[in-house]
């Protein structure tokens, strides 16, 4: 943050970070809000914001263009919702992968006795280890972008897929997991990161 002007004035003032109940003023950003309230938002997407945001992004080594503003589109879709002993759950839809797995986690967990296994307890933790690892298999498998592929909503939030995973579930013994879904993308890496012995 320090690399950046504007940031390090509100987050580093005088080089420190701020201190906890330290108030943060951001008049600039009102200032940018109140702007796009009074002129809409072809203010940022075709004006003179958009002109100074594609202007930092060329000088600070960014990737956004006048064009991407242009030509963006918002893309409004429903929640996923999740009824959880009683309480209604919602969350974020794909492309965000949280709204589905949580509401999988959820489902699955709500098939124990929590309260009576109490909080913190080895059979509790142990029965989220194993939720946590069911989830995070099937997101590898089945989360993306909806306008690309078809991610299976449905069944991965679905009661009946919960209480399929759950009967899986050893309650003794901890266990690798694979994905319950078809795996969406291919199997082999589509990135790599490298670093040398200190970690750049």
């Amino acid at each position: 943050m320090l690399k950046d002007k504007p940031i390090s004035a509100i987050y580093l003032p005088n080089g420190t970070p701020l201190k906890p109940g330290e108030r943060v003023v951001q008049a600039e950003y009102a200032e940018t809000l109140k702007y796009i309230a009074d002129h809409g938002d072809n203010a940022l997407y075709q004006g003179p914001l958009g002109d100074i945001l594609v202007d930092y992004m060329k000088k600070n080594g960014g990737f956004i263009a006048q064009e991407d503003l242009a030509t963006y589109k918002t893309v409004e879709r429903q929640p996923i919702r999740c009824d959880y002993r009683g309480w209604e759950i919602l969350g974020p839809p794909p492309p965000a992968a949280s709204g589905v797995h949580i509401t999988e986690m959820l489902n699955i967990l709500e098939g124990y006795d929590i309260a009576r296994l109490g909080f913190g307890t080895t059979e509790t933790i142990h029965y989220l280890a194993e939720v946590l690892k069911i989830a995070f298999a099937d997101r590898e498998a089945a989360s993306g972008d909806p306008a690309y592929i078809n991610v299976p909503v449905e069944q991965l939030t679905s009661k009946a897929y919960a209480e399929e995973r759950r009967r899986a579930i050893d309650p003794d013994r901890a266990q690798a997991w694979g994905a319950g879904v078809t795996q969406l993308e291919s199997a082999h890496t589509t990135h790599m990161t490298a670093a040398d012995a200190f970690g750049n």
